[in-house]
């Protein structure tokens, strides 16, 4: 049984939140922190996805370089060249894309929509839970209550 992205959005919902490039850096973090989540989509004022923040951004790009939080806008920290991934992937797929470009998010595209954003997290998540249901089938025949 593979878990697809699909999957992951059904379970975690498919609520993107974005703020727009103009928006200073102190008002991403603080909209981070009350929906509890790593990463915001970032947008130009047609409402298009130009880009995606992150906490590890505002850390490494504000923090660690002296920068005023509430006077820097996010469209001078956040990462550009979106990698994407569709709803058809499996968690698999999107763990080895995120590993192998150093991100923790993965914004979701269905027909060129986005449909939501998965982190690392999610997708870790889907592959144990999808191991401990496997693991629970296999106890059970081993023995021998399989029905």
């Amino acid at each position: 049984m593979v878990t697809t992205v699909r999957d992951i959005l059904r379970r975690k919902g498919n609520e993107v939140i974005s703020v727009s490039r103009d928006v200073p850096v102190y008002e991403a973090l603080s909209l981070m922190k009350k929906k509890g989540i790593g990463a915001l989509i970032v947008t130009n004022r047609k409402g298009k996805a130009v880009g995606i923040v992150s906490d590890r951004d505002c850390t490494q790009k504000i923090v660690l370089d002296d920068k005023p939080a509430r006077s820097t806008t996010v469209s001078k920290i956040m990462s550009t060249g979106l990698i994407s991934t569709t709803p058809e992937k499996s968690s698999e797929e999107c763990i080895a894309v995120m590993l192998e470009e150093g991100i923790r998010h993965l914004p979701v595209l269905d027909g060129g929509k986005m449909a939501g954003l998965i982190s690392i997290g999610d997708a870790v998540k889907s592959i144990v839970k999808k191991q401990r249901v496997e693991i629970k089938q296999l106890s059970n025949y081993i023995a021998g209550s399989y029905m």
